[in-house]
């Protein structure tokens, strides 16, 4: 039971301080959902390109009803 317990009380923590604050784009690791800053660098037809001072990542853009 303690084990348990211990399991779920670091699972919580874990998930609160992973949806925090910002996280550089270099440390980004999904799950859980996090916000993420940056400048966008480069635009294309499915998505952007977004990067701060550790990296770059694509973001692909999915609207609903194929908007644009």
């Amino acid at each position: 039971m303690q084990n348990l317990f211990a399991l779920l009380w670091a699972t919580v923590t874990l998930m609160i301080a992973g949806c925090a604050g910002s996280t550089p784009i270099k440390s980004l690791r999904l799950p859980p959902v996090t916000t993420i800053e940056g400048t966008v660098t480069q635009l294309d037809d499915k998505g952007f390109t977004l990067t701060d001072d550790s990296g770059s990542i694509f973001v692909k853009a999915m609207l609903p009803d194929e908007k644009s």
